[in-house]
């Protein structure tokens, strides 16, 4: 196989990119460069939307990590002209910036769609596909809060099945 295997469009470079001008993997739009971008002119990884630098944007035009929102320079802000780096939350829970930028999610969160009428359908889908060992890491993340969890995928952690026949919950 060669280095452009699996693109659509032209001027791709990589793998598995569906548009024109990307480098990186898993990119769709146009000019984005770094892995699962969905937008245009992204540069880094996992963003959506148009003209982020940085890594984990949601929304157009913001540098730094984790921001959602426009016009954010800085990390973990929600809203817009944001500037400053604010403490990130997981699971409504405040959490160290460097705990956060150094956690692993499980790969199967990065499959779920960006379609919101389908939102919680494709976090089942996903989360159906996910191996015990995914599972078991989604469980262990800091702050996990199964309420938390339900109320944004609409999976029930607290009824599966672990390792060990044990329950996160009661049923």
């Amino acid at each position: 196989m060669d280095n452009n295997d699996s693109n659509t469009g032209a001027g791709n470079t990589g793998k598995y990119n569906t548009g024109i001008g990307n480098a990186g993997s898993y990119n769709t739009g146009i000019g984005n460069t770094g892995h699962y971008n969905s937008g245009d002119y992204n540069a880094g990884s996992c963003n959506t939307g148009r003209f982020n630098a940085g890594d984990f944007n949601a929304g157009s035009c913001n540098t730094g990590n984790y921001n959602s929102g426009n016009w954010n320079s800085g990390s973990y802000n929600a809203g817009s002209f944001n500037s400053i780096h604010q403490s990130p939350l997981l699971f409504n829970k405040p959490i160290d910036q460097i705990v956060f930028a150094n956690i692993e999610f499980p790969d199967y969160m990065y499959s779920v769609g960006l379609n919101v009428e389908n939102y919680k359908d494709d976090w089942a889908t996903s989360w159906s596909h996910a191996g015990e060992d995914e599972k078991l890491a989604t469980i262990s993340l800091p702050n996990f809060d199964p309420e938390v969890f339900l109320e944004i995928t609409g999976i029930d952690v607290r009824r599966e099945k672990f390792k060990g026949n044990a329950y996160l919950g009661s049923e």
